[in-house]
C-alpha cells in the first residue's frame, strides 16, 4: 500500500536526511538544557526518586564542552556498577531517562537500531532490563504521564513535546521487556498505549511525535494475535518494515490510520 519510503535507497537524500538531524540534535542539546520551569500547574507534577542517579556532566556545563568525541560523553554519563546495584527501579529508569544522549536514537534511518546502539554503550539498559519489576514500574510510569506535561519530564523541552513519550516507549516496546509479558500485562499496557495514542491525535501530534506509539501499538496488537491485523501484517511489507524498524523520517498518516483503527478494534473486541 506504499506505506513506507526507502530511507536507504537513495545516498544523496542520506546525506539531506544527516544534516538535518545534526541540526535536530543541536536543537535539542540546547533545549536539554534549560530547567524545568519554576512554576508548575497541579496537574503537571514531575517525577522525582530520591536514588535517582544525578550525571556528573551534562549538556550545558564546560566538562561537557571538553568531550571532544562521542565515545567520551558516553563514558562520562556510564552509571557506577556500584550504584547500578543499589539503585531502585523506579530511580534507574528515571536515570536513564534524564540520560543526556538518550534521543540520539532518533538520529538514526531507524529509531530500533539507533536505540539499539545506546543499549549497548550504556550498561544501565542490560541491569533495567533484569529487574523483575520493570514492567509495573515503567508501565505506572507512562500511565501518569499527561500529554499536555512534556516540560516537566526528562528531556525538559517545549521544543519536540512527544519526545518525553517517544522516550519511554522506545525503552517500553524492547524485546527484552515485551518478550516477557504475559496476556494480563500485555493487555494492561495496550490500555495505556492505547489511550496515549488518542490524547496525541487529539492534541494534534505531528507524525514525528508518534512514530514509536504507532509501531508500540502494532506490536502489541500482534503480539496478542489479533487475527484481523496479523492476517494484515503478514502480508504488508511495508508495515512490517516499520513497526520492526521505527523509521521515525518515513511514517506516513496512511499507516499510523491503519494501525489506528486496527488498535480499535481490537480495543472494541476486549471490552
Amino acid at each position: 500500500m506504499g506505506y513506507l519510503v526507502n530511507c536507504h535507497s537513495n545516498s544523496d537524500i542520506n546525506k539531506l536526511k544527516t544534516t538535518a538531524y545534526v541540526c535536530i540534535l543541536f536543537m535539542l542539546l540546547m533545549a536539554c538544557n534549560e530547567s524545568p520551569p519554576d512554576e508548575i500547574d497541579d496537574e503537571c507534577i514531575p517525577f522525582e526518586y530520591s536514588d535517582t542517579y544525578n550525571y556528573p556532566i551534562v549538556p550545558g556545563m564546560d566538562e561537557w564542552k571538553q568531550l571532544d568525541t562521542q565515545a567520551k560523553k558516553v563514558e562520562a554519563c556510564q552509571i557506577p556498577e556500584k550504584v547500578l546495584a543499589t539503585i531502585s527501579t523506579v530511580g534507574l529508569l528515571e536515570t536513564l531517562l534524564n540520560y543526556p544522549l538518550l534521543f540520539t536514537y532518533t538520529a538514526f534511518n531507524s529509531y530500533q537500531i539507533g536505540f539499539e546502539t545506546i543499549k549497548e554503550a550504556i550498561y544501565g539498559f542490560e541491569e533495567l532490563y533484569n529487574r523483575n519489576d520493570l514492567f509495573p514500574v515503567i508501565n505506572d510510569r507512562y500511565q501518569m504521564m499527561s500529554i499536555s506535561c512534556s516540560h516537566v519530564y526528562p528531556p525538559y523541552t517545549n521544543t519536540i513535546p512527544g519526545l518525553a513519550f517517544e522516550n519511554i516507549e522506545i525503552i517500553i516496546i524492547q524485546d527484552e521487556l515485551m518478550g516477557q509479558l504475559d496476556w494480563t500485562q500485555i493487555n494492561a499496557l495496550f490500555n495505556v498505549v492505547y489511550e496515549k495514542s488518542k490524547q496525541k491525535s487529539e492534541q494534534e501530534f505531528v507524525l514525528s511525535q508518534v512514530a514509536v506509539s504507532t509501531a508500540l501499538l502494532g506490536k502489541i496488537i500482534h503480539q496478542v494475535n489479533y487475527t484481523p491485523f496479523v492476517d494484515f501484517y503478514n502480508a504488508d511489507e511495508g508495515l512490517r518494515l516499520f513497526i520492526e524498524g521505527i523509521p521515525g523520517c518515513c511514517l506516513q498518516a496512511t499507516l499510523r490510520d491503519t494501525v489506528q483503527a486496527f488498535a480499535e478494534g481490537y480495543y472494541l473486541s476486549i471490552q
